[in-house]
């Protein structure tokens, strides 16, 4: 027994040198000519440049840098809205923010939510446009320091590939680097009762982009309970494995 112990502990650290942390910075404008005097009002250019970002988990699968994550991690989704839905959400932050400093006083929550559901309703109705949406998807290896400031030491990835999250949700991304410490794609079935490691980075480190942190991929033990399949014919394993969300 101890002997295996030891084998599945070699086998876990060297699976966690293929784990890659995933961090996508996304920037657009917003137009929404409706709105453009409530902008004025609060000191807001016509055209409001909007960001989100995100984490997720991924895994190498070539020595020379091919990584495979989620299609949600690049944000593909075949609802556009949803695709939209957090830029949407910093717009209203955006003027919610301007309008304390305005006026000193801040919006009640409903007057937030009618605003939201404004800003979504113009959007639904073309009249809220979104331009020059722009992706930038950056690939971490191993132990990573968070915080925007060290995104730049961060791989910048290419999405080679993905599928909407409503799908297939995969994503496959490149990086340019050679001999780096890759995963074997299992081809073959996992039987049921079986055990299985999740290895990744814990959603915590959605904190990326607010505070800086020694972040590295965590490891949790669960059991195969079962095959499933998807409302769009993709065949998923069921497990107990806990894992923590990301983006």
């Amino acid at each position: 027994m101890p002997r295996v112990v030891e084998d599945t502990t070699i086998m876990l650290e060297k699976a966690k040198a293929g784990v890659a942390l995933i961090v996508i910075q996304i920037t657009a404008y917003i137009i929404w000519g409706d709105f453009a005097s409530y902008l004025q009002r609060v000191g807001l250019p016509p055209i409001v440049q909007v960001k989100m970002g995100g984490t997720c988990t991924g895994y190498i699968v070539t020595p020379d840098g091919y990584v495979m994550t989620g299609g949600h991690c690049v944000n593909n989704f075949e609802s556009e809205l949803t695709k939209y839905i957090y830029l949407l959400e910093d717009f209203v932050n955006k003027y919610a923010q301007a309008y304390i400093k305005t006026t000193g006083r801040s919006l009640s929550n409903d007057q937030l939510s009618s605003l939201f559901n404004a800003v979504v309703s113009a959007y639904l109705t073309n009249k809220l446009k979104i331009q020059d949406y722009k992706l930038q998807v950056y690939v971490g290896l191993g132990k990573v320091v968070s915080g925007i400031g060290n995104i730049g030491k961060l791989y910048q990835a290419r999405v080679i590939d993905s599928s909407p999250a409503e799908r297939g949700d995969l994503a496959l991304l490149k990086i340019d680097v050679i001999n780096a410490p890759s995963l074997i794609v299992a081809k073959e079935d996992i039987g049921t009762g079986e055990r299985v490691w999740s290895i990744g980075y814990p959603g915590a480190v959605q904190r990326f982009f607010s505070q800086e942190s020694l972040y590295e991929p965590t490891i949790t033990e669960g059991t195969i309970s079962g095959y499933r399949e998807k409302p769009s014919g993709i065949r998923v394993l069921q497990s107990d494995v806990y894992v923590a969300g990301d983006y």
